[in-house]
């Protein structure tokens, strides 16, 4: 991409599964800008998973969600952001969907990638916009 707004555009909008790895400033603002277009259904695709891989390195980030939630900065009702370990107790988690996902290694990012697309293939949703 030659313009970074385009690659921002095109790598939100069209994945299915976007993988957040151990990063910096450009990572973190990546994370935001992709959880608040999940949150306010601004993205082309339908549905788009994220998965954070090493917990331990993005766990101060979950703790700093909550305590923005804690403040009502961001807004938790119906915000379509849940986290494992932060909104385990969240009635609305009762079917158990996440649209982020924690995981530890490599292996199990991908196993979640597979499975997760797998999964809109046998739904016959991977190609719906």
């Amino acid at each position: 991409c030659n313009d970074f707004g385009i690659r921002e555009r095109t790598l939100i909008n069209y994945a299915n599964v976007i993988l957040f790895w151990p990063g910096g400033f450009g990572t973190c603002w990546e994370v935001f800008e992709t959880l608040s277009k999940i949150q306010t259904n601004h993205l082309r695709r339908w549905r788009t998973k994220a998965i954070f891989v090493h917990r331990e390195f993005w766990q101060p980030l979950f703790d700093a969600i909550a305590h923005f939630r804690k403040l009502g900065t961001i807004n938790a009702y119906g915000d379509r952001i849940f986290i494992p370990g932060v909104d385990d107790n969240t009635d609305e988690m009762a079917d158990g969907a996440y649209i982020a996902e924690v995981v530890d290694s490599p292996q199990e990012a991908f196993n979640l990638t597979r499975a997760y697309i797998e999964k809109l293939a046998r739904e016959n949703k991977l190609s719906r916009p």
